[in-house]
């Protein structure tokens, strides 16, 4: 039991990963898209990661410093944090060539990796430092609802963004088709220059044959 609960521990930061995964899975067919240059916006993201890789690294230090002076057990906090920092600074290089939908979406994932393991670093630090049990469930729970709504509000628009960019590519194949079908219509019909009226091809227009009848 203590070994599962070891590898669920060092897992939980690859939820997201998971969750962007399926997203990834359902819309394949618009990852390969390229993405404009107001989509990709590379230096609002850098300046973001670069603040939050920063801040990782610097609570992984003072967490390594900690460790050695307190004899605490802070193991699983540097586990964290370094994964954090590392996700951080592998999200940071990908915005050089995020050229594409499928890379968007990956670069998104390690970045919510990165912020999950931040937050969990956070909580494994309140149990670590030996605090009141409430206190520390207390602040994880708001820490990880914070954490959590915030990542399914962003999954959502995410999945709403793919379905319109996928509807919109199903119009765009459909109106060639539509077009040729007209043009289909029109080659299987006349028109009559006289009247105006249009009759299968081969027939005859029928108010040229009701004048005939009634000469």
């Amino acid at each position: 039991m203590k070994l599962l609960w070891n590898f669920a521990v060092f897992l939980a930061p690859l939820a997201p990963c998971v969750v962007r995964a399926v997203l990834a899975l359902r819309y394949r067919g618009q990852l390969s898209e390229r993405l404009g240059d107001e989509q990709r916006d590379t230096e609002a993201h850098r300046a973001q990661l670069l603040t939050l890789a920063g801040f990782s690294f610097s609570g992984l230090i003072a967490v390594i410093v900690l460790n050695a002076t307190l004899r605490y057990d802070f193991h699983t906090v540097i586990y964290y944090l370094l994964l954090s920092f590392l996700g951080f600074l592998l999200s940071l290089n990908i915005q050089g060539y995020k050229f594409t939908r499928g890379l968007d979406l990956f670069s998104t994932a390690v970045m919510d990796t990165a912020t999950l393991s931040l937050i969990l670093a956070i909580v494994a630090m309140l149990f670590a430092a030996g605090l009141d049990v409430r206190f520390a469930s207390a602040t994880s729970v708001l820490a990880c609802s914070v954490w959590l709504l915030d990542f399914l509000w962003r999954v959502r628009l995410d999945s709403k963004y793919f379905h319109d960019v996928m509807e919109a590519a199903m119009n765009a194949e459909d109106r060639p088709r539509d077009s040729n079908n007209d043009e289909e219509r029109q080659l299987s019909y006349s028109k009559c220059l006289k009247h105006g009226v249009t009759y299968p091809k081969g027939g005859s227009c029928p108010k040229c044959n009701a004048e005939a009848q009634e000469r």
